[in-house]
This record gives structure tokens, C-alpha cells and sequence, in this order.
């Protein structure tokens, strides 16, 4: 997927030998393909070890994956959020909408920058500011695509850590989805203020 936000952009894992069929769809019409991806010849590898790195790179990539769709939804509802609080910043009557907004922006803040560093809008602006989660989960995807090999015990076991600190992020995210916002939204309608809404995630086929 594309990230909306300015931030490091990860390869994919790479495809193992095999054969493969390709399908180009333009102007209504469907033209496929077939293709082989061989191995190179002078890499000494299993299959098993390709299909170890392979499997494990999927999953990392599912995780940023993870990432990418909890930022963006996190980005496009403070966008909202930002908005709401301009439209009513000469509302007394809506003083308890934009407090309260503005409370949940500070809860979608400390998420967001668990996962993201903000303040990263290029490639060499990571050598001023913290390597946050997303980031690490992608240099892992990195080492282990790094060579012909299986992953080693080390990346295994700091994906598990990367992991289960983005699970505590995702849990968050969720309570905020499903506690936070409705709450704000009634309060919202209550004082006849449109409510806010959390994009949907859009899969796309890989």
C-alpha cells in the first residue's frame, strides 16, 4: 500500500523461482502471461531456506502493513479533527465539542508517534529524529532479505518484540475506535455538530 504520510517506503518480499502467471488489465481488456523466475545459478540455497525467508518476510511485511493502515486512518481522523476545531473556535456553545476533541487528539498523538516520527519528511531527516516502530519493523524486513538465506534466530526474535509492541499500539488504536470516537460523536450530536468518521482500510491484491 501507499502511505499517505512522509516516511520510509519498503520493497516487497521477492517472489521465489518458480512459475508464475501475470495479468495486465487497461481500457476494459485483460491480457495475461506466463513467466518462470529462476534462481540464480551461483546461489547455493535450499528451497526450504528460500521458503523460510520468504514466509517470514510476508509476515513481516503484513505487519507494516499493519502500521500503514492504523497511521493512515490515525492521520485522516486528526485531519477532521484539526478542521472541526477551526469551524467551532468562535462557538462558545460547542466549547465541550472542541475540549473534547481536542483531548482525543492528544490520545490519536501518542499513537501515531509510537509508530511514526512525525517530523520526518525525508529520507535524511531520520539522522535528527528517533527510529520509531514502523521503521524498525522495515530494517528487519531488510536484513532478512539481505542474502540467500534463512532468517536467523536474531531476526526471528526481535520481530516477536517489534511485534507485540505494535499489538499494544493496534490495541490502543482499537479502544480509540470503538470507545473515544463514538463518544465524542454523541456528544458532537447532541450540540448539532457533524460527526467524525474513520476511514475505511482499502486491501489491495499482492
Amino acid at each position: 500500500m501507499t502511505a499517505v504520510f512522509s516516511d520510509y517506503k519498503p520493497r516487497g518480499p521477492l517472489a521465489l523461482p518458480g512459475k508464475y502467471e501475470v495479468k495486465l488489465i487497461a481500457e476494459g481488456q485483460t491480457l495475461t502471461s506466463t513467466l518462470e523466475v529462476k534462481l540464480d545459478p551461483r546461489v547455493k540455497v535450499s528451497g526450504d531456506d528460500l521458503q523460510k525467508q520468504f514466509d517470514f518476510a510476508m509476515k513481516i511485511r503484513d505487519s507494516v502493513n499493519d502500521a500503514d493502515d492504523m497511521v493512515n486512518q490515525i492521520l485522516d481522523l486528526r485531519a477532521q479533527l484539526k478542521d472541526l476545531d477551526k469551524r467551532l473556535a468562535e462557538n462558545e456553545k460547542a466549547r465541550s465539542v472542541v475540549t473534547a476533541a481536542q483531548a482525543l487528539d492528544k490520545k490519536l498523538a501518542t499513537v501515531e508517534e509510537e509508530i511514526v516520527e512525525p517530523n520526518i519528511k525525508a529520507s535524511e531527516d531520520s539522522l535528527n529524529y528517533p527510529i520509531r516502530l514502523r521503521y524498525k519493523l522495515v530494517a528487519v524486513g531488510q536484513v532478512v532479505q539481505s542474502a540467500d538465506a534463512p532468517p536467523t534466530a536474531q531476526s526471528y526474535e526481535l520481530f516477536k518484540v517489534l511485534r507485540s509492541q505494535l499489538d499494544t499500539q493496534l490495541a490502543a488504536w482499537n479502544e480509540i475506535k470503538t470507545k473515544d470516537v463514538p463518544k465524542l460523536n454523541e456528544l458532537m450530536m447532541k450540540d448539532g455538530v457533524t460527526a467524525i468518521m474513520i476511514v475505511p482500510v482499502h486491501k489491495e491484491g499482492v
